[in-house]
């Protein structure tokens, strides 16, 4: 469930919020990849999401079972201020490789601050009913892929995923580029 091979870490399928069927990543957040979701998500390259987006894709093309794929959304003040959802991009990329459609199916309803340097805890407790499923958005029945750029402790996409499936999506599966954590 978890997607930690057991040879690099001990296995972190108790950590996983409760909605996430499964939670699967590229690499783990380190070295270049550490560096190119970096540039994506703070120096404004985006062009980078292309080539990322083309991993997620890879990867997603292994899960099979899909119906649909979602991001997790960024506050309207945050997206302003960025230009853009990276998140969104790295999804709108990997849904056209795989044939997939994405889904703007949830909003941030309130301004979180920033989950770096935050404690497991507190990284709950900032997400906690941050998220809300869009209204008239058809999840009804959907195996839905959720994509991130990083996980760290699960508490964005597992506040994500418990929105996803209160609007009747039938399971959640985070699909993120890398993992902080492994």
């Amino acid at each position: 469930m978890c997607g930690i091979p057991l040879d690099l870490a001990h296995c972190a399928c108790a950590e996983i919020p409760a909605d996430v069927t499964m939670v699967r990543s590229v690499s783990s957040y380190t070295g270049w990849l550490r560096e190119a979701v970096t540039a994506l998500k703070y120096q404004d390259e985006c062009a980078r999401a292309e080539h990322l987006g083309n991993h997620i894709a890879k990867l997603i093309a292994t899960l099979g079972d899909l119906d649909a794929l979602t991001f997790v959304p960024l506050h309207r003040t945050r997206q302003r201020r960025r230009g853009y959802n990276q998140a969104e991009l790295l999804a709108r990329v990997a849904g056209v490789r795989v044939g997939l459609p994405v889904l703007s199916a949830l909003e941030r309803t309130r301004e979180t601050a920033s989950q770096v340097g935050l404690h497991a805890s507190e990284r709950q407790l900032n997400v906690r009913g941050a998220f809300s499923f869009i209204a008239g958005v058809q999840l009804e029945g959907l195996r839905i892929a959720l994509v991130d750029d990083v996980l760290t402790t699960g508490a964005t996409v597992g506040a994500c995923a418990e929105s996803l499936i209160q609007a009747g999506a039938h399971s959640v599966s985070v699909i993120v580029l890398a993992r902080d954590k492994m």
